[in-house]
């Protein structure tokens, strides 16, 4: 079996055998017209807080002992075991490296989670992107791009947990071509500046 290495110096950051991927991220700062996370405090913060996520998850299921939580993070811990609580989720994949199966869309991405859920007495493979900041536009283009990862995902959404520790908010994102043709142009954008 062969893994998905990541290395972010790399003009192409996935790697998996022997072929290189644009990550989603590259793609998205396309999208945006630059770097999505604003400052490296940001994307510090938004890697610990993945880090909490994906470890509570991986705990409430019973994969795992419970995370050791910095007291800067508090809140974030106790945003998403309100969501936890609530939502009941039966984790498929945590922090799950995809590569593009498509044919000359060479991208590559980490979702957050894959997971059962239950919905009006139905069970639906949900594909969740997990976020700590405000919610963006691009959030939805991002979350898309996973959704072309992880095909056996039924539903995508977006979580956005709360630093001050209340109720996170729970966005469902409807699959949208509009969406996925813009990721797309941006990955031929990025593909196109490798032959300049």
């Amino acid at each position: 079996m062969s893994t998905v290495s990541v290395d972010r110096t790399k003009p192409r950051q996935y790697e998996h055998a022997t072929h290189r991927y644009f990550s989603v991220s590259q793609v998205c700062d396309v999208v945006t017209g630059g770097q999505h996370w604003g400052s490296q405090e940001a994307m510090d913060r938004g890697t610990a807080v993945h880090r909490l996520f994906a470890l509570t998850v991986a705990a409430y299921a019973g994969l795992c002992a419970p995370p050791t939580i910095k007291p800067e993070y508090a809140g974030y811990a106790r945003s998403i075991q309100q969501w936890l609580d609530v939502a009941k989720p039966e984790p498929i994949a945590i922090e799950d490296r995809r590569v593009s199966t498509v044919k000359g869309l060479p991208f590559a991405g980490t979702f957050d989670l894959l997971c059962r859920m239950h919905d009006k007495g139905k069970s639906v493979r949900l594909l969740l992107d997990m976020k700590s900041g405000q919610a963006e536009g691009w959030h939805r283009i991002q979350v898309q791009a996973y959704g072309v990862l992880c095909p056996e995902a039924e539903r995508l959404a977006l979580l956005y947990i709360k630093e001050d520790g209340s109720m996170p908010t729970w966005k469902v994102v409807p699959k949208n071509p509009r969406d996925l043709a813009l990721f797309y142009n941006a990955l031929s954008v990025l593909m196109g500046r490798e032959t300049l």
